[in-house]
């Protein structure tokens, strides 16, 4: 039982990260599909749609969706099914009471899904606007809430963030310097544990603003999950 990120023996782990590193490569492969096209979201447009929202479903309605074959290329019956803006339930170990929680892009993977032989299995990616270096504070909260929430339904241990740099001035590398001392400040009173701080990864060999993060549930057993992040550059996407 995978209920709240936990039950993974290290074999199955390993599987499943499989999984979400071919999930995370497809969505790098959009994004750079999006710079292939210049495609250019202008916030004049989004009437009353947030920002972060509109660039969400920007990026899931004119690439994720349009683009599934490139993902789902193994077999007919593999099957992806995007979602944004869909909501899970989970008891928070804060107040001890059951929420509703938002989840800005929710994956369904079948290979995934059968690996585990649980068809309730998905993959969340939270997504964050970053304009100003105090933007990882803000992108920081996304990584604590993973710690409190317990999920009613199946969760992996393996989280996924977005972050979509306008700022031609920041760097992912320079974000996520940022984005670690966060990290530590929460760590030093306790409201979240982190075992690995950002560490650069490889999830396509031509895009270099991937990393991984490891860090511990707040629940009795102190389970371990662990959070990939993609900062996508958007400085010439976004028009303002």
């Amino acid at each position: 039982m995978i209920n709240g990120a936990v039950g993974f023996k290290s074999g199955s782990s390993r599987v499943v990260e499989s999984h979400v590193r071919k999930i995370l490569q497809y969505v790098v492969s959009c994004y750079q599909l999006m710079l292939k096209d210049g495609k250019k979201y202008n916030y004049s447009t989004r009437g009353k749609i947030k920002q972060e929202n509109f660039l969400r479903n920007g990026l899931v309605d004119d690439y994720l969706r349009k683009n599934i074959n490139l993902l789902n290329s193994e077999g007919i019956n593999q099957y992806t099914i995007i979602n944004r803006e869909s909501t899970e339930t989970y008891h928070s170990q804060t107040d001890r009471l059951l929420h509703d929680d938002p989840i800005d892009i929710k994956i369904e993977y079948s290979p995934l899904k059968n690996d585990l032989q649980d068809d309730s299995v998905y993959f969340a990616i939270e997504c964050k606007r970053i304009t100003i270096d105090s933007d990882s504070k803000d992108y920081v909260l996304d990584t604590e809430k993973f710690s409190d929430r317990i999920y009613t339904s199946k969760r992996l241990p393996f989280e996924g963030q977005i972050g979509f740099i306008e700022n031609s001035k920041i760097t992912h590398s320079s974000i996520c310097i940022k984005v670690n001392e966060c990290l530590q400040s929460l760590q030093s009173c306790e409201k979240l544990i982190t075992t690995q701080e950002l560490k650069l990864i490889k999830i396509s060999s031509d895009f270099e603003g991937s990393y991984k993060s490891t860090h511990k549930k707040l629940n009795e057993n102190k389970d371990n999950f662990s959070v990939f992040h993609l900062f996508f550059d958007y400085s010439n996407v976004v028009i303002n």
